[in-house]
């Protein structure tokens, strides 16, 4: 949250879930608009539940893929997207 410069205080972990999901569609948005091929989304480790959701709305994308990103290089917790084939 700190990096996307949203501030969370007071928020339900929900609506925090919420605010990250509308941040990762813009960025996914912006990036097909301006012709990226690919993107990196780095959603954390945690409990799992923000990479779930972010793959949730990644697959309501026709025809994004996606998979894990190198974890060498960007550690476990993020999805790297194909966003043309």
């Amino acid at each position: 949250m700190e990096k996307l410069g949203l501030n969370h205080k007071g928020k339900s972990n929900a609506q925090i879930v919420q605010m990250q999901l509308s941040a990762a569609k813009t960025f996914v948005d912006k990036s097909m608009l301006a012709g990226k091929r690919e993107i990196v989304l780095v959603h954390g480790v945690g409990n799992g539940t923000l990479k779930q959701e972010v793959q949730k709305l990644l697959k309501s994308y026709y025809g994004i893929k996606f998979e894990q990103a190198d974890a060498r290089i960007y550690g476990e917790g993020a999805t790297l997207v194909h966003l043309k084939g």
